[in-house]
């Protein structure tokens, strides 16, 4: 079997998930997209860090399955303060 293989620019454009992002949100940041390699989970966690919306919003917009929604949730922690007299 021949495969071919393409050249280094080829790979540096956005794909998928990436570019949906940018689409939706222009002014992220691309290095901290790229590092994130086309990962829904990994980019709905660096937008969530500038916006209001909750990670599974967010992969939602951006097309992701709402069974990664689930995995994507992160536990809650709950914390109770009493009053002492």
């Amino acid at each position: 079997m021949i495969t071919l293989t393409t050249s280094g620019s080829a790979d540096r454009r956005p794909r998928g998930y990436t570019q949906r992002a940018l689409a939706l949100w222009p002014r992220l940041d691309r290095q901290r997209l790229r590092q994130a390699q086309d990962d829904p989970i990994r980019i709905a966690r660096i937008v969530s860090a500038r916006t209001a919306l909750p990670v599974e919003t967010i992969l939602g917009m951006l097309g992701a399955d709402p069974a990664t929604a689930r995995a994507a949730r992160p536990a809650r922690v709950r914390t109770r303060f009493h009053v002492l007299p």
